[in-house]
């Protein structure tokens, strides 16, 4: 930092406007006015415009490591346009990380028509009303994505049951299982469906995930895929978990949707057979 010589200040003079010129050419920033009373002599004011200097410069670090680690701290305040804060800054940090999000990327720490426009494509990704203010909602799914529970992402993911060799009637009831950890939030989706076979298509869509970890398929002669229906035929499937963070589109999705992550998926270790209903000829 250059040094700043007595004789550049006059004596007995608010210093306001120097200090203003002064922090906003050396840091980039801009600052409200930091007033020096008259009444000190003018060694204790470099004194002070120093010391409030390092202060600045403290926190202008400390928002940057906080805009560094946002991934695991959480969002608390409601923001909304023209507001300024350090957590917009996180905001604009976590939406940065999307480029079809907040495909500008700037982190200003103030929320600006480019924010909000940000705000609401991520509300649209998740099924949120695009206001395009960062309220309970949308906080809870940006704390979700990206706060605490960001450590524990690493689902693990397998079907239990059907996993091969069964036999399965159209129009039976069977139980489907399978086993996940950790315990997903209530805005995740597990998908099951049918692959591998003459007809596949979803078989369920759950959201939330059931605790239990099962599922009662009720197996139709009928089966939807890509927003049409098919009648199941006979022959060898698979079943296949997709655990979503949000609620995916599963038909025909307009290039618009944005759809959201997939986690985890797995898949029976083997065929299982569907075959048609048998028919009882006892009168």
């Amino acid at each position: 930092m250059p040094k700043i010589k007595e004789k550049n200040f006059p004596r007995n003079k608010s210093l306001t406007g120097f200090v203003i010129f002064y922090l906003v050419s050396a840091l980039g920033i801009i600052v409200l006015p930091i007033t020096v009373h008259a009444n000190h002599t003018t060694e204790h004011t470099i004194e002070q415009l120093y010391e409030q200097i390092k202060v600045l410069q403290s926190q202008i670090q400390s928002a940057n490591k906080a805009a560094t680690s946002t991934m695991f701290s959480p969002f608390t305040k409601t923001l909304f346009l023209d507001y300024s804060d350090l957590e917009v800054a996180k905001l604009q940090t976590v939406l940065k990380t999307d480029s079809a999000v907040y495909p500008e990327g700037l982190i200003t720490g103030y929320f600006g028509a480019l924010t909000q426009s940000a705000v609401k494509r991520f509300q649209e990704k998740y099924r949120i009303s695009p206001i395009g203010i960062v309220g309970p909602k949308t906080r809870a799914k940006l704390n979700e994505i990206y706060g605490g529970a960001q450590e524990t992402k690493n689902f693990s993911l397998k079907i239990i049951s059907p996993n091969g060799g069964e036999q399965i009637a159209i129009n039976d009831t069977i139980e489907t299982s399978w086993f996940l950890s950790p315990a997903p939030p209530l805005t995740y989706t597990l998908i099951l469906s049918l692959i591998a076979g003459p007809t596949p298509g979803v078989v369920a869509s759950m959201r939330p995930v059931p605790e239990s970890g099962k599922y009662l398929w009720r197996v139709l002669s009928s089966i939807t895929q890509s927003d049409m229906v098919f009648m199941l035929q006979s022959g060898n499937y698979r079943l296949k978990a997709s655990l979503y963070d949000g609620v995916p589109c599963l038909g025909l999705c307009p290039s618009t949707v944005q759809q959201p992550k997939l986690l985890n998926e797995d898949v029976s270790d083997a065929p299982f057979m569907v075959t048609k209903q048998t028919t009882s000829t006892n009168y």
